[in-house]
């Protein structure tokens, strides 16, 4: 019985011993979220028949950028600064993007940015896929209801 005790206690303490040499110090957690991104279509909510009741579903659409304007795109970098252009040419070019600093939370991004009158706003993104090429995103526009939905695709540098 002795015998078993001993055995049990060193497999015990060599399984201990093997689970902490697993452990990588130097890991370095990869960063998907710092980058450009350029917006690649935007999602449009949508009546879906199911079969059994009519649920919600969203149907992307790509987005053509006009080739004298800029990039639609979201700028998020390490220092926790950010840009989101959004461009519109109504005869001329004029970006009605915002910039700011931002925090992450989870699957949440907190834009902060002052608004045409001076005032302090925040916009939360929520992400809802994301990988190191691609980003989901929905927020809604502030002072209204509207839920709008995003596919970003990451420039590759």
């Amino acid at each position: 019985m002795k015998k078993f005790a001993i055995l049990g206690i060193v497999a015990i303490s060599g399984w201990l011993l093997s689970c902490e040499e697993e452990e990588v110090a130097d890991f370095v957690r990869r960063d998907y979220v710092t980058g450009t991104w350029t917006t690649k279509q935007i999602g449009v909510p949508g009546p879906y028949n199911n079969g059994n009741e009519v649920v919600t579903q969203i149907t992307y659409q790509d987005i053509v950028n006009n080739p004298a304007c800029g990039i639609d795109n979201l700028v998020i970098n390490a220092d926790g600064t950010y840009e989101l252009n959004d461009w519109t040419n109504t005869g001329a070019c004029e970006n009605n993007g915002i910039s700011g600093t931002y925090t992450r939370a989870d699957n949440r991004i907190f834009l902060r940015y002052t608004d045409d009158l001076g005032e302090e706003k925040q916009l939360v993104v929520t992400i809802s896929t994301l990988t190191y090429t691609e980003m989901l995103v929905s927020y809604t526009v502030p002072g209204t209801n509207n839920l709008r939905f995003f596919r970003y695709q990451k420039q590759t540098e």
